[in-house]
């Protein structure tokens, strides 16, 4: 019988170290086994995760690029947009003043259509007192401060108020009084002199001037300015002053206007305003012109002047006008300037006075 202790005694007996150096191994084994699976599994998840970061990293530097061209081109864009807008604000001007000036001549053409009903309506009127009046008769022929020549009775009434005891008689010599229209103006100014005193429109003028001076009261004073650019008195310094009908002053002023030629633009502000310089006032206005004004005192001569330009001219001129005068108009019309008979006519209405258009044949 073995002793208690003695190792080998029987063939399974294990010392308290055995069993201990057993039970550590087993640890260890356990240990190696499960560091083993843990480093198995990090490995199955972060490779994936590395695969998902690379993958990303490369979309973000694709991103990147495409970022940087996306910017180039924009720059692109931006410098090209910038060389464009110029050019199109400068198209935008033009359309835009192109409709200005589109809309002021429909704006015209309305007030042109208006007022040509009222001087159709004027016409009429008129026309109709020629009508019931009938002509000059013989009882009036002694009365003429100055003879003119005429085809049988052509001197027929008019409707135009010529008496008064100043009278003052206003004529147009600019170079649209040459002719009716603008073409055979710009023809005739270039010609000699002779042609253009020859011509038919001025010779209706000046046979206009003589008619009026003929009507002329024997007891009257009278003046007479002819204008054009500028203004002069028909017979040189008389200026201000009031010359009697029945002197030979009337056939030396009447001799001297019939011997100006036509030339440059119209005026109409300026001689307006040396009616002021006249005194006593005039208690009679005769007017002879062939449309509205081309040019304001201090204006230099104009190329093109719009009927917009031309009516503004014309209110200044009427503004310097002296008031309360009688004014009696005669107009030789002018191709191209619609609105001048309509607004000669509200004038003269306005100032208690006359107006005619008178036919090709008159006086």
């Amino acid at each position: 019988m073995a002793k208690r202790g003695q190792r080998g005694s029987t063939p399974f007996s294990l010392s308290f170290l055995d069993i201990m150096s057993c039970g550590f191994g087993a640890v260890v084994l356990v240990f190696l086994i499960t560091k083993h699976g843990i480093e198995e599994s990090r490995a199955a998840i972060t490779e994936p995760l590395t695969t998902a970061v690379s993958q990303l990293e490369q979309d973000l530097k694709s991103a990147e690029q495409a970022q940087a061209a996306l910017t180039a081109q924009l720059a692109a864009l931006e410098a090209q947009a910038q060389a464009l807008s110029p050019a199109q604000a400068s198209q935008q001007a033009r359309l835009e003043a192109e409709q200005a000036q589109l809309q002021a001549l429909l704006e015209e053409a309305e007030a042109s259509a208006a007022e040509a009903k009222e001087l159709a309506k004027a016409v009429e009127t008129l026309q109709a007192e020629v009508d019931s009046q009938g002509r000059f008769g013989d009882d009036q022929q002694g009365t003429a401060a100055r003879s003119i020549q005429g085809d049988g009775q052509r001197q027929y009434l008019t409707g135009l108020r010529v008496g008064g005891e100043r009278i003052l008689i206003l004529f147009d010599r600019s170079a649209s009084m040459l002719d009716d229209t603008i073409v055979n103006v710009l023809r005739l100014r270039n010609m000699a002199p002779e042609a253009q005193q020859a011509a038919s429109k001025w010779q209706r003028a000046k046979g206009t001037v003589e008619w009026l001076v003929s009507q002329l009261p024997l007891t009257s004073a009278f003046q007479l300015y002819a204008f054009s650019e500028g203004w002069e008195p028909a017979l040189a310094g008389t200026e201000g002053t009031w010359l009697p009908v029945n002197s030979q002053r009337l056939g030396d002023a009447t001799e001297a206007a019939l011997a100006l030629l036509p030339t440059g633009g119209t005026n109409l502000e300026a001689v307006f305003e040396a009616v002021k310089g006249l005194s006593p006032a005039p208690d009679n206005i005769i007017l002879i012109t062939d449309g509205l004004p081309t040019l304001s005192p201090g204006d230099s001569p104009r190329g093109t002047v719009t009927g917009a330009q031309r009516r503004r001219l014309f209110d200044d001129a009427v503004r310097a006008l002296p008031p309360a005068i009688p004014l009696q108009i005669i107009l030789l019309p002018l191709e191209g300037d619609p609105l001048a008979a309509s607004l000669y006519w509200r004038l003269a209405t306005q100032r208690g006075g006359s107006f005619m258009s008178p036919a090709e044949d008159w006086p």
